[in-house]
């Protein structure tokens, strides 16, 4: 972490509500942030004398008209304050998440436990890590296989009501299952096997104990598991056994007919070890610390990975699904092996929505009869190969392809789109009419620029633009002309990858459609084919051209449209500009941007591509990896449960939601980064960085 943001951190994010109100204030005002940053350094000045030295609890600017603050509790100004005093208490969060769980080395933490005689491991949470991010969910799914429906509230409440009734407080599962055969007629034990094979399906070894434990093993010490559970040393030996511990020794509450709470389980262990100095790590301070130290016991707190990234996650996730993203976001962020913060952004906020987009895609299939995916360059990159990793359930291909090339193989029909997208972005360029034709290779209509009244070395402005467009309408057939070969290379390219496929659906981030749509007359009225041609995209944004195909069932969204999600769209289109920048640095390849088709000189077909771009490979490797590791572990999960969990598109779209809004962080990581939106071929010096976008307010 640089030293400016360490600067950055100390002054604003320490505090949540000066880092909400500074922040906010930022966005809203870019341009100012630009030009008179004293005022906002002023503000930050204001803002610590607020809350710092005068001690006030009500916000120092004013809230937004559109969204008022929400009073806390019920006109009480006693609770209103004793509210205010715990929000401005919560912990500033602090990214990448991954470091704020930072813990000594697995080899470092095994040193300091060989010191002892014994090493004793709590085993859920601590050896052991669960798919779900409750332990109570997992009773979600056992309630399914035993038909018995909300069963995570009956199955824990008849665990309390056996604990109560009996004399040491300790249960074991044939107890629990005991009462639910009587209430619900569940053969007690195909119940206690329903459950322990779910047990068994939900669990894996933390990765970070599995290498304390195998350094440990190599040093020849002694370790034990010590836990507070209603399952059997014989069950929990199996389970661990499955999570690829050779662990035997084997001390467990139910067995042994006492908890750790007091230390009264350890005292029992004690007993049995003999004069041993013993150490023990947990996850629960109550159980795992104190009751170890008051048996004698040396303890190390290991604190549990579902809590410590709770304050991370999105609220409001579904009940099942959201469980098993909490749990494989916060077991592998926070089990104290730190990530590269790219890779994480691609694990915890890109990988779920990829999953979900897959599943829709595949849903979208079967609905649509579609024979074969095209999955387009270059932000489809990394969902191609999720696909194949997910569910390659019809032929796919990952075709080249680009709002450049697609919008020159459909000039003929879209000479409106080339001038928006080739010409009116130019604009704020400051490029003459000469560079803006030479970069488009229009290098034959220079001459005529004279008929029109222009001057080659007037600067593009949006008084020209117009003129400069009437030279297109003017030399339609000479640009289709000096088109020709990029079609017919384009031509041999698309049909190699179509085959024989009836109805192809091109797969693209979004947001207008405009590959599909060029591609598609390109495909059906230039190539002749006899084809149907759809897309299905991440989201849309509401231009009532895009609704026309929607309504037609030429495109298809996931995440939000005029006609689905219209709230999230909204939200995102306030922030379009720089949020679909962000968008397109997640999602985007190493590979260079198609400009055209071409045919080389043994007439075979070849590619002109952009010169290379700002874009650091190894930040793109490390994205798609966290998003590629994410979508296998969400399928090893479903493997392993022998079921589908299936993601809604809202539920989907949360945790990237919730990342996007921390303005400063993704500034931080993406500001270097080319995003430029300019078609076509842009010179080095034209081009846009992330940073640039921010500062001008996403203009």
């Amino acid at each position: 972490m640089g030293w400016k943001q360490k600067i950055y951190d100390r002054l604003v994010r320490s505090d949540p509500r000066i880092r909400r109100e500074y922040e906010r204030y930022v966005m809203e005002h870019l341009e100012e942030h630009r030009t008179h940053r004293w005022r906002h350094w002023r503000l930050l000045l204001a803002l610590h004398w607020h809350y710092h030295i005068r001690k006030r609890t009500s916000p120092y600017l004013p809230q937004p008209a559109n969204k008022p603050q929400k009073p806390l509790v019920k006109k009480t100004v006693k609770n209103q304050e004793k509210a205010e005093k715990a929000k401005a208490a919560a912990p500033a969060l602090l990214y990448p998440q991954s470091h704020a769980a930072r813990r000594l080395s697995p080899q470092a933490f095994a040193r300091q436990l060989a010191r002892y005689d014994v090493i004793s491991f709590d085993l859920f949470d601590t050896l052991v890590f669960r798919s779900t991010a409750s332990p109570l969910d997992v009773f979600w799914l056992v309630g399914e296989e035993l038909y018995i429906s909300n069963y995570r509230k009956i199955r824990h409440d008849i665990e309390v009501e056996c604990r109560q009734h009996s004399e040491t407080g300790e249960v074991s599962i044939e107890d629990i299952y005991r009462v639910i055969e009587e209430r619900f007629g569940v053969e007690r034990s195909a119940g206690v096997q329903c459950e322990l094979e779910m047990e068994y399906r939900v669990c894996f070894a933390n990765p970070y104990m599995k290498a304390v434990v195998e350094a440990l093993t190599q040093m020849g010490r002694r370790m034990i598991v010590t836990s507070n559970m209603y399952l059997h040393r014989d069950q929990l030996q199996e389970l661990l056994k499955r999570c690829g511990y050779a662990l035997d020794e084997i001390y467990v509450s139910c067995d042994m007919g006492c908890s750790k709470r007091h230390g009264q389980l350890q005292r029992k262990v004690n007993a049995l070890l003999g004069h041993q100095q013993v150490v023990h790590v947990g996850d629960h301070y109550r159980m795992d610390v104190e009751g170890s130290r008051m048996a004698g016991w040396s303890a190390y707190y290991y604190p549990n990975v579902n809590e410590l990234g709770k304050p991370y996650l999105p609220k409001e996730m579904s009940v099942l699904c959201g469980s098993v993203y909490a749990a494989l976001v916060n077991t592998t962020l926070m089990n104290g092996l730190p990530q590269d913060p790219y890779y994480e952004y691609g694990y915890a906020y890109v990988g779920y929505l990829v999953v979900g987009f897959l599943q829709w895609i595949d849903r979208l299939v079967r609905t649509e009869s579609i024979d074969k995916l095209l999955f387009v360059a270059r932000d489809m990159d990394v969902v191609y190969r999720a696909y194949q990793l997910y569910a390659p359930s019809v032929p796919s291909a990952y075709v080249k392809a680009s709002r450049t090339s697609s919008i020159h193989l459909s000039f003929e029909r879209h000479i409106d789109h080339f001038f928006d997208w080739h010409i009116r972005r130019r604009i704020s360029s400051v490029s003459t009419l000469a560079e803006v034709l030479e970069e488009l290779e229009l290098n034959d209509l220079l001459p005529y620029l004279d008929d029109f009244g222009l001057s080659q070395q007037e600067v593009l402005t949006r008084e020209n633009a117009g003129t400069l467009k009437q030279v297109l309408y003017a030399h339609r057939d000479q640009i289709l002309a000096d088109y020709a070969v990029e079609m017919e290379a384009a031509k041999r390219y698309y049909g190699e990858q179509i085959g024989d496929a009836k109805h192809i659906c091109f797969v693209d981030l979004g947001w207008k459609g405009s590959t599909s749509n060029s591609l598609e007359y390109f495909l059906k009225e230039t190539c002749g084919r006899k084809i149907q041609v759809s897309s299905a995209l991440l989201g849309t944004e509401g231009h009532p051209f895009v609704d026309a195909k929607l309504d037609q069932g030429k495109f298809h969204s996931y995440i939000f449209s005029s006609q689905e999600n219209a709230d999230i769209m909204r939200v995102h289109n306030r922030n379009g500009n720089i949020w679909r920048r962000i968008y397109e640095i997640l999602f985007t390849s190493k590979e260079r941007s198609l400009l055209k088709f071409t045919l080389d000189e043994n007439d075979q077909v070849d590619f002109v591509y952009l010169r290379k771009e700002l874009r650091d490979p190894q930040i793109i490797d490390s994205l798609q990896q966290g998003i590629l590791d994410f979508v296998r572990d969400y399928r090893q999960v479903q493997e392993r449960l022998g079921r589908s969990l299936t993601i809604n598109a809202r539920d989907a779209y949360r945790p990237l939601y919730h990342m996007l809004h921390e303005t400063a962080y993704n500034f931080a990581l993406f500001q270097d980064f080319e995003v430029c939106f300019i078609a076509g071929n842009v010179a080095r010096e034209n081009a846009e960085t992330f940073r640039d976008v921010v500062w001008t307010g996403g203009k």
